[in-house]
């Protein structure tokens, strides 16, 4: 991965981004650029799903961060543009982001996590979601400063989704245990039993 940066940074910035190092690591879920120690990580995982396109494409992801400022600003985006002019093997998702639309499902995401999961304290939370996702490090420190900004914004959508679970959760119970005690009585029907009420 090393030589791959290395080639990248003088194919397509003849060899202006400053030295990164590669790191294969669990330090950040997926892949991050580390702009101030100079690194960018892969978790494991980034190798055993994906094909070696895809991870050649996120690699270039993170080195349009090392050449710009902020995470997905409008700069990284024309960067991205950039790279794939070039003919650089850059994912295609990358090309057409929409920057609210991508907070939207963030917010929804940590909503959602609210309903699914109530009583989980924000530290847990925080250690599932919002690491799968990149905001967070493996010790639970914003991975930049928009992702600090970010999070605030993330919890108040999670407790909005667990305030909603806590109060509608009677109501959900009780539909839940009717339908389980309909699939009972249709089991025991197709098993030939006879009913009670008989």
């Amino acid at each position: 991965m090393q030589r791959l940066f290395d080639d990248y940074n003088r194919r397509y910035w003849r060899g202006r981004l400053p030295r990164y190092n590669v790191v294969i690591s669990d330090t950040y879920w997926g892949s991050a650029c580390d702009r101030r120690n100079r690194q960018v990580f892969f978790h494991p995982v980034v190798f055993e799903r994906s094909s070696e396109r895809q991870v050649r494409e996120t690699l270039l992801h993170e080195m349009a961060h090392a050449a710009t400022p902020g995470v997905h600003s409008k700069a990284w985006y024309r960067e991205m543009k950039r790279l794939h002019r070039l003919g650089a093997p850059v994912d295609a998702s990358d090309l057409t982001m929409d920057f609210t639309a991508s907070y939207e499902v963030i917010f929804d995401e940590f909503e959602e996590h609210g309903w699914d999961s109530p009583s989980m304290p924000w530290k847990e939370t925080l250690r599932r979601l919002a690491y799968r996702m990149g905001l967070v490090t493996g010790d639970l420190k914003p991975v930049s400063k928009s992702a600090a900004r970010l999070l605030p914004r993330c919890r108040t959508a999670f407790l909005r989704g667990a305030r909603w679970a806590r109060k509608n959760q009677p109501a959900i119970t009780r539909a839940s245990r009717r339908i389980a005690k309909q699939q009972q009585r249709q089991a025991v029907r197709k098993l030939g039993f006879p009913s009670r009420q008989a």
